[in-house]
């Protein structure tokens, strides 16, 4: 009975010395769209009224759009914001 319980614990050990080692081999969740090394990396997400920033290798292709003149709330429009590189992602932060 005495091995069977130390097998146990061992396989348990085991199981979780794996899986923290496994854990730390897995690329953080990083997504490309929004990556960036400064703030001139990045460009609004949409062509009118953004609310949100992406990398400039993914902008959107805005030849032909017509945006409203008016400021809509919460977003890039009339200066309300700005777009900044933070922690290596396009973010709109706004005043």
């Amino acid at each position: 009975m005495k091995g069977a319980g130390f097998g146990v614990i061992t396989a348990i050990a085991i199981a979780v010395a794996l899986s923290l080692f496994f854990a730390g081999q897995m690329p953080a969740e990083t997504d490309e769209r929004f990556s960036c090394a400064s703030d001139s990396d990045c460009v609004p997400a949409r062509c009118c009224h953004a609310d949100s920033a992406v990398s400039k290798n993914f902008a959107p292709d805005c030849k032909g759009t017509f945006c409203t003149m008016n400021c809509a709330p919460n977003t890039l429009d009339c200066g309300q914001g700005a777009i900044k590189c933070i922690k290596n992602k396009c973010e709109v932060i706004l005043k």
